[in-house]
C-alpha cells in the first residue's frame, strides 16, 4: 500500500481493493482484521472494499467497508443464487455494504439482475456482458448498452451511501461515456 500512494499521491488514491480473500474461517477473519486495521490507522479514512467472491461470516463482516459478496454470472446469479445466511448480509441497514459483481450477463437480462441485486440487499451492483471467453478475464470490456444499464441502476434511486460518510449520500450529477471508459461527476449534497 506504501509504494502505491508513494507513486500515485494519497490524494489519488481513494482506497484499496483485496481481492480473493477468504472468508470462512478464523485465520482468514485474522487476516483480513490485520489487513483492515493497518490501512484505516495508517491511512485513515481511505475506502476498504474486500473480495471473497461469495458469502461472508458475520465475524469477518467489520474488516472491510465493502464486501463483494457475490461474483459469477448471470445464469448462476439469476437461477442459482445461494442465500446469504449472515446476519450481516440479511440487515437492509448493511446494503451500502454489499457489492455484487454479474458478468457474462444478456442486455435482456439487466433489469432482473439489477431488480435481484436489490432483492439480495445489494446496494452496489456491477454487470458486464464480457465473459471469462478467451482470456478468462470478464472484466476487459464496459457492458453492451452502458449508457441504458447505467440509466436502469440510476432509476432506481439514489446511489448507496459510501460507507466512509454515512450521513452525506453522494449524487452523481453527470456521466461521460466513450469508448471503453467512463468518467463521472459526484456531487455531494
Amino acid at each position: 500500500m506504501a509504494k502505491f500512494i508513494e507513486l500515485y499521491g494519497a490524494d489519488k488514491i481513494h482506497g484499496f481493493y483485496f481481492d480473493e480473500i477468504s472468508s470462512r474461517n478464523n485465520s482468514a477473519t485474522a487476516y483480513m482484521a490485520e489487513l483492515y486495521n493497518y490501512t484505516k490507522s495508517t491511512y485513515g479514512n481511505k475506502l476498504v472494499v474486500a473480495n471473497p467472491g461469495t458469502h461472508i461470516t458475520d465475524a469477518i463482516a467489520p474488516y472491510a467497508d465493502i464486501f463483494m459478496t457475490n461474483e459469477g454470472t448471470a445464469d448462476e446469479y439469476i437461477n442459482n443464487y445461494k442465500t446469504a445466511d449472515s446476519a450481516f448480509e440479511n440487515d437492509p441497514a448493511n446494503s451500502h455494504r454489499i457489492f455484487h459483481t454479474i458478468y457474462a450477463a444478456k442486455a435482456s437480462d439487466y433489469q432482473k439482475i439489477i431488480n435481484l441485486s436489490r432483492q439480495r440487499n445489494a446496494g452496489w451492483v456491477f454487470i458486464t456482458t464480457d465473459s471469462t471467453i478467451p482470456d478468462g478475464r470478464p472484466y476487459n470490456d464496459l457492458a453492451k448498452n452502458f449508457p441504458s444499464l447505467v440509466d436502469s441502476v440510476n432509476n432506481l434511486g439514489r446511489q448507496p451511501l459510501d460507507p466512509n460518510r454515512a450521513t452525506e449520500q453522494p449524487l452523481l450529477s453527470g456521466a461521460i461515456i466513450s469508448g471503453s471508459s467512463v468518467t463521472t461527476t459526484i456531487l455531494s449534497q
